[in-house]
């Protein structure tokens, strides 16, 4: 009997990894088949279907903001950026903050810049401009 599996969300976790591996691996035959794969083990079932090539990963995300860097400006790369973070599973996104760190932050360190030339905001740092854009 052939019956709907209801669809789950990747945001309750191990159970959504857990229910895709059987619909895109054949010949599983026990638990220890479902963590491993060329014969290395993994603990969570996130990281075998990263492993597998089953999930995005930071690739596609990191090519998505490569290719927004070449013709938006630095508000809608964060825009692009907290989209990415509320709709897509992002397994590393300080790695893809920190890759396109520059190109979203370039308005705001600019503006730090000038004011820095007029006198104000002597004091200011990379960490604080680092968590106004992040704001």
């Amino acid at each position: 009997m052939v019956g709907r599996v209801p669809g789950l969300s990747p945001a309750i976790g191990n159970v959504y990894y857990l229910r895709m591996r059987p619909y895109c691996v054949r010949g599983l035959h026990n638990v220890f088949d479902l963590r491993t794969y060329e014969s290395v083990a993994y603990p969570p079932f996130e990281a075998i279907c990263l492993a597998r090539g089953m999930l995005a990963g930071d690739g596609a995300l990191d090519e998505a903001m490569a290719e927004a860097d070449l013709e938006k400006m630095p508000y809608q790369l964060r825009a692009l950026f907290a989209c990415l973070l509320v709709h897509c599973d992002v397994p590393d996104p300080t790695f893809v903050l920190d890759r396109h760190y520059v190109a979203i932050a370039a308005d705001e360190t600019r503006r730090l810049t000038t004011r820095q030339a007029q006198g104000l905001d002597l004091y200011a740092t990379d960490a604080g401009t680092r968590r106004y854009v992040l704001l």
